[in-house]
């Protein structure tokens, strides 16, 4: 790559998805991407993503005891890699930093103010002054993070005459802007009249995914190279010294629309959970619906066929028809579909309760708890022996509403759509069978149903999930009752009731499982801080 050596600066981009808390591991990539970049792509200088040593978001874990010492040692290792530079990044307690390490030498370091506060949209305070890293007759400015759309930190690099602006970033997926980054890139060019390098995570970590997507941004604000979204990958680039400018490839040139987009992340999000955390396989209850018929396809996706585990467990109010689904979904996916009948273990429980507790199963809703938490009870089971976590198939409309019984539709170890709403599944469903039919049209098109009890539909106890996601969506967004009315079409007293369900249900949400955030607004604790205990009314 470098062919004119005295007046071209060879950059590789190293978009990277390390793991919380692996510092080791973490840093044996670094290296290995290090030697690659200066062996294969003849690089002066690697970028590594924000956190790379330690991973993103760390918490409280750099206030552990042995953290800064693991952090030293790690920083060693990559001092003993010659001719690279390396630019990578580190999360202190408070802060975030960027490390530029050549030659066994730290020869600069700069930080930025750690946002902490959980929301990883707003923009970080800061207070520093600027200091240019001077590289190959180069001044270059670095940012992390938020800095990049923090005008006061650009008009300083700018009054230093800065030639290149290196960013360090971990651009959080959500449904209706994902690739803001661009933006924030051409913006920060623009002021500082400089090319602008964003090195990205890619991944997902615990709630949150991280797109990649890594932009340079030349100093016409055109993009002159970005890499893959959803992957790891090195990206080349150069930097002409002559005329301050940069050029590389593009790899993203696929136009992702929205739905394909949260599709694949949610993909993503599932895998880095699943096997980040040391599992190796999902349980999730098949019931012939389309929360599960969703999910099933996305954990196929993700972990393989092989990997996967579906249950349909049956009882009297099951219709022949959702077996049928269920089994027709398990062989388009090619999983394995065990078929477990509640009946007796219904019986059973249910004499106990008169003969041990005196408690009578007597109401509809009391048998569907009870169906509910024997179904939760046998997939826990399957995936204690199998090394694996269950899958919650809960959507985001249920969630807010209460709609699921705790300890039963409400248990598993990762709920994969739990940030989004019921009208978008079925978005993800269309977009999936574009692609290969594997979902049978009919669980797209029936009726929505728990069947927990006879001719029980989901429209007796919900609006229509168009107009209840609508009710979701603007009380998110602090829209008042009289307007939420007007643009749903709906009267005062359904608006009313939906929105206690969703103060009611708090306690509940409170004790669901961790899934993917797709939207900035939602029931996490992150975008939403509501009291359990509360009498508030509407």
């Amino acid at each position: 790559m470098n062919t004119i050596a005295s007046t071209i600066l060879s950059l590789v981009v190293s978009q990277m998805n390390p793991t919380v808390g692996d510092i080791e591991g973490n840093t044996e990539k670094i290296i290995a991407t290090s030697i690659s970049a200066r062996d294969d792509l003849k690089a002066d200088l690697v970028i590594f993503p924000e956190s790379s040593i330690a991973g993103y978001p760390p918490y409280d874990i750099p206030r552990e005891e042995s953290y800064y010492m693991r952090i030293s040692q790690a920083i060693d290792k990559l001092k003993d890699i010659q001719d690279i530079t390396m630019v990578v990044g580190i999360a202190n307690h408070d802060s975030n930093q960027v490390m530029v390490i050549n030659n066994g030498t730290v020869e600069y370091e700069y930080c930025s103010v750690l946002n902490k506060g959980g929301n990883y949209r707003a923009e970080s305070n800061f207070a520093k002054n600027i200091a240019l890293y001077k590289y190959k007759n180069s001044k270059i400015g670095f940012l992390i993070g938020d800095d990049i759309n923090n005008t006061d930190i650009l008009y300083s690099y700018k009054n230093c005459n800065a030639d290149l602006l290196i960013s360090l970033n971990s651009p959080v997926f959500y449904l209706k802007n994902y690739d803001s980054l661009i933006d924030y890139a051409k913006k920060a060019s623009k002021i500082t009249n400089s090319p602008v390098v964003c090195s990205c995570l890619v991944g997902s970590q615990d709630q949150f995914i991280f797109t990649g997507g890594s932009i340079v941004i030349d100093k016409q604000q055109k993009i002159a190279a970005q890499a893959k979204y959803l992957q790891e990958q090195l990206l080349p680039i150069e930097f002409i010294e002559e005329s301050k400018n940069i050029v590389g490839k593009i790899y993203s040139n696929v136009e992702y629309n929205s739905i394909e987009m949260l599709y694949s992340c949610l993909v993503v999000s599932l895998r880095d959970y699943v096997y980040k955390n040391g599992f190796n396989k999902v349980v999730l209850g098949l019931s012939g619906g389309i929360d599960s018929a969703v999910t099933a396809t996305i954990a196929v996706d993700a972990l393989g066929k092989d990997n996967v585990i579906a249950v349909m467990m049956p009882y009297k109010y099951t219709s022949p028809k959702s077996i049928e689904l269920a089994e027709k979904l398990a062989e388009n996916l090619g999983i394995e579909l065990k078929t477990i009948p509640i009946h007796e273990i219904y019986n059973t429980v249910s004499d106990k309760l008169i003969s041990a507790c005196n408690v009578k199963i007597k109401s509809e809703r009391d048998s569907g708890n009870v169906q509910a938490r024997l179904r939760a009870l046998l997939l826990m089971t399957i995936a204690n022996t199998h090394n694996a976590i269950v899958l919650n198939t809960g959507n985001k409309s249920e969630i807010a509403t209460g709609y699921f019984t705790m300890y039963g539709d409400g248990i598993g170890g990762f709920s994969v759509l739990a940030d989004v709403f019921k009208t978008i599944v079925y978005f993800l469903a269309d977009y999936r069978n574009q692609k290969l039919k594997i979902i049978p049209s009919e669980i797209i098109t029936r009726e929505p149903t728990a069947e927990l009890y006879s001719g029980q539909l989901d429209r007796n106890d919900l609006p229509a999930y168009k107009t209840l996601d609508q009710i979701i969506q603007m009380h998110l967004e602090e829209e008042s009752i009289e307007d939420i009315m007007d643009e749903t079409y709906t009267d005062r007293e359904t608006v009313r009731d939906v929105l206690m369900k969703i103060n009611r249900a708090e306690y509940k949400r409170s004790q669901l499982p961790i899934g993917p955030l797709v939207e900035y607004l939602g029931f996490d604790k992150t975008t939403r801080d509501y009291p359990i205990t509360n009498k508030w009314t509407y």
